[in-house]
């Protein structure tokens, strides 16, 4: 049967329909999250002339739990492409990482859902790893209209004072700028003096549905591999497959989850501390030089995006009065950090 043909109810078993509900109100909330941390960060980044530094803070930190969660290769990717500084390049990593979110909410609640079959799997009309492939699929095909409004929400403020019932909803009067199409986000050559132009109706639409289509086949993409994942696991522990022997992959933590996953290495922060060890007194200006020409010979050292920008210089991120604050902010943890270790164990500093 198709799935166009079926809801979740209908192949859902009177018992399972809370579990299920559950979890599509987990699935609901934690891509909610994304949606707004990667929207809220992308239209900063492209709109910095009216961005409010302070309000970003919040985001800001956050999105630091969303990279650890998001694991580094999908972060080097982040930032390869955002240090390009186009208006294209700064859609592109954003809408990619948003994606990235949801994709890591599709592999741990089709694990979950998968659990759930496998503990009633006498009560399914169809395989446990099947039906929770179905389960998430109908989750994933939800996913068309919110990127489109994402898309939307990056590029423009929408004017909420509008009377109009369908314009407030839908914001049929919205008009893509070119940039969404341009390289890297699309096929068409970057021109900077014409990203913000905009196209007509008609192009507009076709630019919405195909964005919004590639972010939904990605997502089907992964589910359907980790979905293979779980057929070849169930094959190999054949009828003893229970939820005790069968591990469904699922990488990474939950992005509902506040805390980072585990502990991560930061070399800045480390050398930071270094700095701040042999003379305590240094400006932040000062740390930024000396990062300046470590990062010359090592591109690990070069400042983390901050204020939703990327800098390839410490110098250039402290003169960038939309990002000076957090670079202020990224080295004040670390001389708080580096007095509670001298106060708890002064040797460690060493």
């Amino acid at each position: 049967m198709p799935i166009q043909s079926m809801d979740w109810e209908s192949i859902t078993p009177d018992e399972l329909k809370r579990a299920i509900a559950h979890v599509r109100k987990t699935f609901d909330t934690a891509e909610w999250k994304c949606s707004q941390l990667t929207e809220k960060l992308c239209s900063a980044a492209l709109h910095t002339n009216t961005a409010d530094g302070s309000a970003l803070h919040p985001y800001q930190t956050a999105f630091t739990d969303y990279r650890s969660i998001l694991g580094p290769v999908v972060c080097r990717q982040f930032d390869e492409i955002l240090r390009r500084s186009t208006t294209s390049a700064i859609f592109k990593a954003y809408f990619d990482v948003f994606r990235s979110g949801v994709a890591t909410e599709v592999r741990r609640l089709f694990g979950e859902t998968v659990q759930i079959g496998l503990a009633k799997k006498q009560t399914l009309s169809m395989p446990p790893v099947e039906w929770a492939q179905i389960q998430m699929r109908f989750l994933v095909n939800n996913e068309v209209n919110r990127a489109k409004q994402w898309i939307k929400n990056v590029c423009d403020h929408q004017d909420y004072s509008t009377k109009a019932d369908e314009e407030f909803i839908f914001w049929k009067s919205w008009r893509a700028p070119k940039f969404i199409h341009m390289h890297p986000s699309g096929n068409t050559r970057y021109e900077v003096t014409t990203a913000w132009d905009r196209e007509e109706e008609i192009d507009t639409l076709n630019l919405l549905d195909g964005l919004s289509q590639k972010f939904v086949s990605a997502l089907g993409f992964e589910l359907d591999r980790i979905a293979g994942e779980a057929h070849v696991k169930l094959a190999q522990v054949g009828d003893s497959g229970t939820l005790k022997t069968l591990k469904v992959p699922t990488k990474n933590e939950s992005i509902k989850s506040t805390k980072s996953p585990g502990p991560r290495v930061d070399s800045r922060k480390l050398k930071i501390r270094s700095l701040l060890t042999s003379k305590s007194n240094l400006k932040a200006d000062e740390i930024c030089k000396e990062m300046d020409k470590l990062s010359a010979k090592n591109n690990e050292m070069e400042p983390p995006i901050l204020a939703g920008k990327s800098h390839r210089l410490w110098t250039d991120a402290y003169r960038d009065k939309t990002t000076r604050q957090a670079v202020h902010q990224y080295i004040s943890r670390e001389r708080k950090q580096l007095k509670t270790c001298k106060v708890r164990n002064p040797a460690s500093i060493s």
